[in-house]
């Protein structure tokens, strides 16, 4: 399953991810303790999470790099010119360098040596290609220590796509004996997909250069590749599962930690702002001081053909001098009277048991006061009096 591929799932629906992740994962690490750590995080988190994971992980688990070792004796290997190599496999009358050959991988070599004067091919740089589908490719060669039968100096350049990607010289040491499994080219950072390699001996115009080609070594995604070399050998590092598993279990702890402290964020955002809102409506509403004026005492209105005679103007005018004082004064607004209020205040609120209402048929006005209280026995007389004045 190719990259693009596996982003595509997890940006679909929620209940597909899990499953076809799950798939992907188990496929590819054909591990059944990292399975159960990726099926409990896809329950768990939600799609972005994987893509983290997957982006984090893409060389562990989720791709997982495969080495595979393309031997000089492979039918995948162009050697050019095909008649200015040596083949280990071939006794070899006229050449100079005779490696150990238990120390060479697969116990096998190709030789050829660039000179301007070769007798084959002269001043012509030697080659070696192959195509391969990968991300990573490292190139396997023997190295001569002396400086002459054979020369033992190197000149190479590297090439994938036909574009120059490395170098490596090497001048020897004037030493007896060989380098052997020496890494003079590695490269990690190649894009997925198939790719030409090629490794050129010498340069045009230039030294002697002596060139005991080895093996090829490239890495690739299991679960992305479907050649099949002959001559390849895949290997798996015990220690790259144990990390991975480390690895996501890091992630899952993380992971937990941010959604719970970015759940409790938002809710003392949500009951923070509920509250602020509260407390600013509160404020806004208008308030209504207390009365510092004594509520009268209700009286029962009567009808029209019930009420008594109203008291002269003169008696009015009279009430309102000494009960206002300020309306003397010419103010507009009259101030309660003290001595009034507190008159009425200690008053015996006796009036609550008595009898209102309007009077009877046969009752006339004189039996009823002002404010519609019922009049009684003595009060009524001195109603009477206070009439006649």
């Amino acid at each position: 399953m190719k990259p693009r591929t596996l982003i595509h799932y997890i940006h679909s629906d929620t209940s597909m991810v899990t499953e076809d992740v799950i798939k992907i994962v188990r496929r590819a690490a054909r591990s059944p303790h990292s399975y159960c750590l990726i099926q409990a995080m896809g329950c768990f988190f939600p799609r972005y999470f994987l893509i983290c994971i997957f982006l984090l992980l893409q060389r562990g688990i989720l791709g997982r790099l495969v080495n595979a070792t393309i031997d000089d004796q492979s039918l995948s290997l162009f050697y050019y010119p095909e008649d200015a190599w040596n083949d280990s496999k071939y006794p070899c009358q006229k050449c100079t360098a005779h490696p150990d050959a238990s120390m060479a991988i697969n116990s096998t070599w190709h030789d050829s040596t660039f000179d301007q004067d070769a007798k084959i091919s002269p001043n012509e740089v030697r080659r070696v290609s192959t195509m391969f589908n990968g991300t990573a490719i490292y190139v396997k060669c023997i190295l001569a220590k002396t400086t002459s039968s054979p020369t033992g100096n190197s000149d190479m350049s590297f090439y994938i796509d036909d574009d120059l990607v490395g170098q490596f010289s090497h001048t020897a040491p004037g030493e007896p004996g060989f380098e052997y499994n020496v890494t003079v080219y590695a490269n990690s950072s190649i894009p997925p997909g198939m790719h030409r390699f090629t490794v050129q001996n010498g340069h045009v115009g230039g030294s002697k250069s002596l060139l005991l080609f080895d093996a090829f070594i490239y890495s690739y995604d299991d679960g992305e590749s479907d050649n099949d070399i002959s001559g390849a050998t895949t290997t798996m590092s015990v220690g790259t599962i144990i990390g991975v598993v480390v690895a996501l279990i890091v992630a899952g702890v993380l992971g937990i930690t941010i959604f719970l402290l970015y759940r409790r964020r938002r809710l003392l955002l949500k009951f923070g702002n509920r509250h602020a809102i509260r407390e600013a409506y509160r404020d806004r509403r208008p308030r209504v001081p207390p009365s510092t004026i004594t509520p009268s005492r209700t009286t029962r209105a009567f009808p029209s053909s019930y009420h008594c005679a109203p008291p002269s103007t003169a008696s009015m005018s009279s009430f309102v001098a000494n009960s206002c004082p300020s309306m003397r004064q010419g103010d507009n607004w009259p101030i309660l009277d003290l001595q009034r209020r507190d008159h009425l205040a200690n008053t015996p609120h006796n009036y609550h048991t008595r009898e209102r209402g309007p009077p009877d048929d046969e009752e006339d006005c004189d039996s009823w006061s002002s404010n519609g209280t019922r009049l009684e026995g003595s009060e009524r007389s001195v109603h009477h009096e206070a009439i006649e004045r």
